[in-house]
């Protein structure tokens, strides 16, 4: 048969990190493919929310964690919604967030 992929190998040996695999990249890693700027990088820990935004995970300090999108301010907060490798549509909060311009 087809062995498994390293990815999913990976996943086997340490399945606590298939929560945010699909969504950290390395810093280059939008350059590399092209995805266009303005991007958002995390400079303090951040929430990562869903459509509803409710958290669902968390990210570090100096994450890219994808293209931005649009933003929505509820009078309290602004939250920024950005578009993931994987094409997902994520929310985070604009206190700890900072888009990253084409260099």
């Amino acid at each position: 048969g087809r062995r498994p992929g390293i990815r999913l190998q990976r996943l086997d040996t340490y399945p606590g990190t298939v929560s945010f695999t699909a969504w950290m990249k390395p810093v280059d890693f939008f350059t590399i493919k092209g995805i266009a700027a303005p991007r958002l990088l995390t400079i303090a820990t951040t929430p990562i929310l869903d459509e509803y935004r409710q958290t669902i995970n968390q990210a570090q300090p100096n994450t890219v964690l994808g293209r931005f999108i649009m933003s929505i301010d509820t009078g309290e907060d602004v939250y920024l919604q950005f578009q993931t490798v994987d094409n997902q549509l994520r929310w985070v909060n604009q206190k700890t967030i900072a888009l990253q311009e084409e260099s």
